[in-house]
């Protein structure tokens, strides 16, 4: 999802944990023990970092902050692991507010704050989106992974030509405004 230009969505952190167990990656790919953990995370890294450019979400969990304007709106970046906080500006600093209904949807999150008492104010949401086991991940965006894994790995141009059809593993966890 696009950020409206009024709205700042910042990166606070991200989880060095990564929702794929490299045991799996080794065994799957029969690479040896001799191959740095170190290694084969950062492949994996850019395989998910290609991903999440692609889909508009996050994938390794992550702890986003977004400010904005509004009494409902989209939260960015999902799938939403958890909302840490809501804060709204007053007197010129936030304050953490506890009045908010969370609605949850398969493919996204709306947050909705009284528009009586909160319209036209700034809004600042710290929530945590991402997957945070493997268990969790669709077996579309791991096997898109895993031929991307496989292609940085073994360095295979041909294989990086062909793989322009494997997007289709992620087209439908495009945010939809992505699809167009």
């Amino acid at each position: 999802m696009s950020v409206a230009s009024n709205d700042y969505l910042h990166l606070e952190e991200e989880s060095n944990d990564l929702p794929v167990d490299l045991n799996f990656i080794r065994n799957h790919f029969k690479i040896s023990l001799q191959e740095s953990d170190e290694y084969i995370k950062k492949l994996l890294k850019i395989a998910i970092s290609q991903a999440e450019t692609y889909t508009d979400r996050s994938i390794v969990l992550k702890k986003w902050v977004y400010t904005h304007n509004q009494v409902q709106m989209h939260l960015p970046k999902p799938p939403i692991a958890k909302i840490n906080s809501v804060e709204v500006m007053k007197n010129g600093k936030f304050e953490n507010i506890k009045d908010y209904c969370v609605q949850k949807h398969n493919d996204y999150m709306i947050l909705e704050l009284n528009k009586n008492k909160y319209m036209n104010k700034k809004v600042r949401v710290k929530y945590s989106a991402g997957f945070e086991k493997e268990e969790d991940l669709p077996s579309s965006i791991l096997q898109y992974l895993l031929n991307r894994f496989e292609v940085l790995y073994n360095g295979s141009a041909q294989k990086s030509d062909n793989l322009r059809n494997h997007n289709v593993l992620l087209d439908s966890f495009k945010i939809m405004r992505n699809k167009l």
